[in-house]
């Protein structure tokens, strides 16, 4: 994940390993969390992790999509301001493998869908 999304969690998220890609050098983080410099270096270090995940933001998912073999994408059926975005889809390139629809309820404000995009 980049730096800014890192920053937006109140605490590391628990049972997993946290890799955070920065220009900054002097970026202070949490033990145990891993500070890299670029994508490839991110990748290094999860080598190891049979199913990694790309977190955000914008400019990492942008960076990350020619690697990626599958896109787990929440789509949130509302209009947001906001200043980082995921990358257009190209169907040419990947297939929505799965399509479940959520409609907003007592446990959730919005309506949502969660896909799954496998690279054709």
């Amino acid at each position: 994940m980049g730096r800014k999304t890192f920053e937006s969690f109140p605490k590391p998220l628990p049972n997993r390993k946290h890799i955070v890609i920065t220009r900054q050098q002097e970026f202070v983080v949490p033990e145990g969390v891993v500070v890299v410099n670029n994508l490839e270096a991110a990748f290094f270090e999860a080598k190891d992790d049979p199913r990694p995940f790309v977190i955000g933001g914008g400019e990492i998912y942008k960076q990350a999509m020619p690697f990626a073999e599958t896109i787990e994408l929440t789509r949130v059926h509302e209009s947001f301001d906001g200043d980082a975005f995921f990358p257009k889809i190209d169907p040419a390139i990947w297939k929505i493998s799965q399509n479940d629809y959520h409609p907003k309820d007592e446990a959730h404000p919005y309506t949502f869908s969660f896909l799954r995009y496998v690279r054709k």
